[in-house]
């Protein structure tokens, strides 16, 4: 079963379509890739797909119990720290593991003692 699909999803903000008549369908296991120049309604379908916007026209099934989340284009203006710490907190529980491991490596990386090495294997294998 697919996790999502949308079937003939149409958009528009004035006259012309932005999204005309779009099929998609993603299967569990895939990784897909979204590239387009600016304007052309890349922002706009990843909305439709993640359901926090209505198409004009068309169909968007989930899969039950699906999770989407998105990250804003809008940089907030309160970030404390990098961009892959504010990534990795919208990951959840997930994200807090890569964090660590992202500052364990970077330690490493310095300070390769055995201690720290151990501490990374360690963390390797929770992630796996």
């Amino acid at each position: 079963m697919a996790l999502l699909t949308i079937r003939d999803i149409t958009m528009s903000y004035g006259t012309d379509p932005i999204l005309d008549r779009v099929s998609l369908q993603i299967e569990p296991g895939e990784r897909i890739c979204l590239v387009g120049r600016n304007g052309e309604g890349k922002s706009t379908l990843m909305s439709v797909l993640a359901g926090t916007l209505e198409p004009l026209t068309g169909q968007r099934v989930a899969a039950p119990g699906l999770k989407i989340a998105m990250l804003s284009q809008k940089v907030p203006l309160d970030l404390s720290g990098s961009i892959f710490s504010e990534v990795a907190r919208g990951l959840g529980s997930h994200g807090q593991l890569l964090q660590q491991y992202h500052d364990l490596s970077r330690q490493v990386a310095d300070r390769p003692e055995p201690e720290l090495l151990a501490k990374l294997d360690r963390l390797h294998h929770r992630i796996e």
